[in-house]
């Protein structure tokens, strides 16, 4: 993606994915997210990466919804779980 700076985090990477169905943009949007990810160098309480505890958290949320992980909803609950992660940790 050539210029990210006019999108949001989420929007940019349900954008990177839209080519693909199913699991495949599951996992594009969960790729996109890691490449953007530096909490490895900010580990909350030393403890975890706030990117994989929001996918794994918000996959959760929606597989006891019967949702599908795919799309713009997707990508925006995972932003919204970070900024929600790094608010309570901080």
């Amino acid at each position: 993606m050539a210029n990210t700076g006019f999108y949001l985090l989420a929007q940019a990477a349900a954008l990177a994915a839209a080519a693909y169905i199913g699991a495949r943009n599951t996992s594009a949007i969960n790729q996109y997210f890691r490449a953007q990810d530096e909490s490895h160098l900010y580990p909350f309480c030393g403890r975890f990466n706030a990117t994989e505890r929001a996918i794994r958290k918000v996959r959760r949320e929606f597989a006891e919804c019967g949702m599908s992980c795919e799309g713009l909803e997707y990508a925006n609950a995972i932003e919204a779980t970070l900024t929600h992660l790094t608010a309570e940790y901080s």
